[in-house]
């Protein structure tokens, strides 16, 4: 069995004149990412390896979120592969994910994760809300066969408010 969580990324900051990539969290941002990264823990997940885009919104919320899991930093990869908004360059990703992964996190944009998790999973998503997370589970023993799975976990910030 694989499994895949992806995280989308806590809510951004618009009041710099930033690039898209450059921007980062604001106060709620930070706030729902410490929210979620403490539900997380709860869940006593054990993540093989964490993929995030290289947009800064997405490495602020992976930092804060993989800090409270006690993830290692040498477990991230940080790859523009996940700076995708129609989630083709993510599939592609995942089909080719090594076999000994068993258990990876996403962290990226919509709208390709709310795309990905109402076509790879088995509940609706009408939309992943920042720093909303999304586990799925596949029957696979390899990646690259990956099919529709079964929803496992849905998490968003209003519910820990």
């Amino acid at each position: 069995m694989k499994t895949i969580y992806f995280v989308r990324h806590a809510k951004s900051a618009w009041d710099l004149p930033v690039s898209d990539k450059e921007r980062g969290l604001n106060e709620r941002g930070y706030k729902d990412a410490k929210r979620i990264a403490e539900a997380l823990k709860q869940q006593e997940l054990s993540i093989d390896k964490v993929f995030c885009s290289t947009a800064k919104r997405a490495e602020i919320t992976c930092s804060i979120i993989t800090f409270e899991l006690g993830t290692k930093p040498s477990n991230i990869i940080y790859t523009d592969q996940l700076y995708d908004f129609d989630g083709r360059n993510i599939l592609q990703l995942i089909k080719n994910l090594p076999a000994d992964l068993q258990t990876v996190m996403f962290f990226g944009h919509n709208p390709a994760f709310t795309s990905l998790v109402n076509a790879l999973g088995d509940q609706f998503t009408d939309n992943l809300p920042t720093c909303g997370v999304v586990g799925i589970s596949f029957e696979i023993n390899s990646w690259s066969s990956f099919a529709q799975g079964k929803t496992i976990l849905k998490l968003v910030p209003k519910d820990f408010k």
